[in-house]
Formats: structure tokens, C-alpha cells, sequence
């Protein structure tokens, strides 16, 4: 997802030296505007609102062209199901969508345990992964991440940057400190393996991790543009 702060005008221009639009570069974008906006930023689309940002042009609608694309590819073979979704998104659900998105209702106990579960929150997400982990009587293992401190600092300040670095994945990329890997539990790509995961100072930590998160689970945000055959959306 793009957000319309991450400044792709201002670095390309930066990188190739001209004062060009986008650097004078070429630039196709595809995508589904119907997303969810970027975690922290904003839709493409929308006019920035912080700083200076209401003086500036929109550059989405100044130099883009939007050709929609209507053949439906990942529900071709299911047209009801397709067309439930395109009104949903727009907010236009009929009585008879919802009576059908009903009779899907299923009690956690019956939903299969291979189906994607998606949440709103990654509180929950991280809550189920840790219970699919628990429950599967499987060789398991943690693979704890290697720390690096890089820099001009002595060995306490080392010891002492390490044991500052939040457990929290979210505060460090995306970087798990103990992952928790068994066989057949679901994990996904996630990121480089090597990763600054931050600056203090006059020293950086570098965190080695394998570059895997579980995936038993995931936030709706995460999973846009992923194809799943089966999945259990708590809603």
C-alpha cells in the first residue's frame, strides 16, 4: 500500500537531479483504490493535510490517468459471490447479501483449522498464532534473533541498548526476537534478513532474524491482495 507521505516525488527527483515530476520517470500505478488506507498515512488519492500540504498540488490527480479494469479474475467462477463483493466495498449491500453472508456464520469449534483467520487488530492476530502454536502436537522450535550493536560505544552501553529494544515486533520492523516455528504451522515471508532496527545515538542495532512471521493469522490489512482459497473473517 502507498500512502500519499511517502514523498516518491521529492527522492526520485533527488536521486536523478532535476526538478521533473517523479524525477522525469515513467510511472505505471496498479492497484485497488477500494483498500484500506495505509497503516499512519493516507489514501493516495487524498490532498495532504499536515504542514504545508494543503498548498501543495495533488500529484495523484494532476498527472495520473485512472483506467478501470472490470473483468473480475479471483471469483470468476463464483459471479454471485463477485458481485456481493464489489457492493459490499461501496457500502451498498443488499438485504439478500447479507442474508447470504449470514448463512456462513460459524461457530469457532467448526471452522477448519487450515482456513486463514483474519482480525481487525494485531493483538488478536498474535493471539491466535500463539494458540495454533500451542495446540499443534508437533516438533517445535524458537529461533531467537542475533543482536548486533554497531559503534564507537563500550560493552555495558552495548549490554545496555540490547535490553531497551521493545519485545514488540511492531516497534522493531516487523523483527521478531523469539519466533516460534513448529512443522506444518503456517509462516510468510516478511522481510530482509538482516534489518536495522534502530539508531541510539552513536551506535545501530542490526537484528538477524529468519525472515518469517506466522501466518495461522492475519490482519485484514495484511492479507489485501493475497488469494486465499478459505478463510474465517472475525467480524
Amino acid at each position: 500500500m502507498v500512502g500519499n507521505k511517502m514523498y516518491i516525488d521529492q527522492r526520485l527527483q533527488q536521486i536523478i537531479g532535476t526538478k521533473k515530476v517523479f524525477g522525469g520517470v515513467s510511472i505505471i500505478a496498479v492497484g485497488d483504490l477500494f483498500q484500506l488506507k495505509p497503516v499512519r498515512d493516507g489514501w493516495i488519492f487524498n490532498d495532504l493535510s499536515i504542514d504545508y500540504g494543503p498548498l501543495a498540488s495533488n500529484l495523484w490527480k494532476d498527472h495520473f490517468t485512472a483506467f478501470e479494469l472490470t473483468d473480475i479474475m479471483r471469483q470468476k467462477d463464483h459471479q454471485r459471490f463477485a458481485e456481493l463483493l464489489n457492493r459490499l466495498r461501496e457500502g451498498y449491500q443488499t438485504e439478500e447479501d447479507l442474508i447470504l453472508l449470514k448463512t456462513r456464520e460459524i461457530p469457532p469449534k467448526n471452522i477448519p483449522l487450515h482456513a486463514t483467520h483474519l482480525f481487525q487488530t494485531n493483538k488478536q492476530v498474535n493471539a491466535y498464532n500463539e494458540l495454533m502454536f500451542s495446540l499443534l502436537n508437533v516438533p517445535k522450535v524458537e529461533a531467537a534473533s542475533h543482536d548486533i550493536v554497531t559503534g564507537d560505544v563500550t560493552k555495558a552501553v552495548k549490554e545496555e541498548i540490547i535490553s531497551c529494544i521493545p519485545l514488540d515486533s511492531q516497534q522493531t520492523m516487523g523483527s521478531i526476537r523469539k519466533l516460534s516455528l513448529g512443522v506444518g504451522l503456517r509462516v510468510e515471508l516478511c522481510l530482509n534478513v538482516a534489518l536495522r532496527i534502530g539508531r541510539y545515538k552513536n551506535a545501530e542495532v542490526l537484528r538477524k532474524q529468519f525472515p518469517l512471521r506466522p501466518a495461522a493469522a492475519k490482519t485484514v490489512h495484511r492479507c489485501q491482495g493475497d488469494t486465499l482459497m478459505e478463510v474465517a473473517v472475525d467480524m
